[in-house]
């Protein structure tokens, strides 16, 4: 007769196969998410890069066309054409910045997703199996859990820094070409 103290071992392979399955849909949304996110960065990026590459060179070009209709007038604020173009560069920076931190961001969120579904099926594991194994599993998986959890919370708050650094740089830029602009259509223009 069995002893009903020991765990069945159909009761064990069971648990297992239920473990095994659980961990194994959550690392293909894993591998999923993962794709979808890296595509995503491309083409924030992209954009990020056209809109602030184009206003620099839209702005090259400005000053092309007024060397054109006449190359002794003078530029006024040039520092402000300067500081302009340094702040679109910033913009592509902390975009790409940004875009790379959230690319680890949400790939570190799928990764907590798929520990907290590991996490509940070692759970489930050590209710049809209980005793001190099936409690360090559940307590190792604990701790891991905790640790993605402040690894995510972290990236959150990169992600946000850089997103906002990058619109201020590019808000920045506008204005102060916007400004270059305007003083030189006025000056030139009248």
């Amino acid at each position: 007769m069995p002893d009903p103290k020991q765990p069945d071992p159909e009761q064990i392979a069971d648990a297992l196969k239920v473990v095994e399955d659980e961990v194994t849909k959550s690392f293909d949304r894993l591998t999923q998410v993962t794709d979808t996110v890296a595509k995503m960065r491309l083409e924030f990026f992209d954009r990020v890069v056209l809109l602030d590459g184009g206003t620099i060179t839209l702005s090259v070009t400005l000053l092309g066309f007024w060397a054109s209709k006449d190359a002794h007038v003078p530029m006024h604020w040039r520092e402000l054409l300067i500081l302009s173009w340094i702040s679109f560069v910033f913009s592509m920076l902390f975009a790409l910045a940004r875009n790379w931190v959230e690319h680890d961001r949400l790939s570190a969120t799928e990764v907590y997703n798929a520990v907290y579904q590991a996490f509940s099926a070692i759970i489930k594991f050590s209710q049809a199996v209980p005793g001190p194994l099936a409690n360090k599993l559940v307590e190792n998986e604990a701790a891991r859990l905790k640790r993605k959890i402040k690894e995510e919370e972290s990236l959150l708050r990169w992600t946000k820094s850089t997103g906002i650094a990058s619109l201020i740089a590019m808000l920045a830029g506008f204005v102060l070409l916007l400004m270059f602009a305007a003083k030189n259509v006025f000056t030139i223009g009248g």
